[in-house]
């Protein structure tokens, strides 16, 4: 089992849709794939977490790496996980729920924990992310 964090500077404004849409094909393709993940976004930035296969979490990232919806993604984890995080989730956003409150929460002290720039920015995606609902 694998997980990987990412940032990113979105590109899609601030259309609710155009997330919407995100959402909804990534739930698809992730599901197909046996990857879970949750989504945060703050109107500006991403940040995702991604868990399952490596070589499935691999043709995933290519896949972001190639969509012109966001840019200058920073890849703040890639390790081995002994269990995931994120349950049956194949991609959701986190909403006031026990389990978007415990996956912002884990977000949330994954950033503390880490000592860089884009950790700090993680946090504070994760932070608006949550007061937008």
């Amino acid at each position: 089992m694998h997980r990987l964090i990412y940032i990113s500077k979105s590109l899609i404004g601030t259309d609710r849709s155009d997330l919407d849409a995100i959402v909804k094909t990534s739930a698809v393709r992730n599901a197909c794939a046996g990857i879970t993940g949750v989504l945060w976004f703050d109107k500006n930035n991403f940040a995702q977490v991604l868990e399952g296969d490596r070589a499935a979490i691999i043709e995933t990232m290519d896949r972001i790496n190639a969509d012109e919806r966001h840019t200058d993604i920073e890849i703040i984890c890639d390790r081995e996980i002994k269990q995931p995080m994120f349950g049956n989730w194949s991609m959701t956003l986190p909403r006031e729920t026990p389990e978007g409150i415990e996956a912002t929460a884990f977000l949330i002290g994954f950033a503390q924990n880490e000592q860089s720039a884009s950790a700090r920015k993680l946090y504070e995606i994760a932070i608006v992310a949550d007061d937008l609902g």
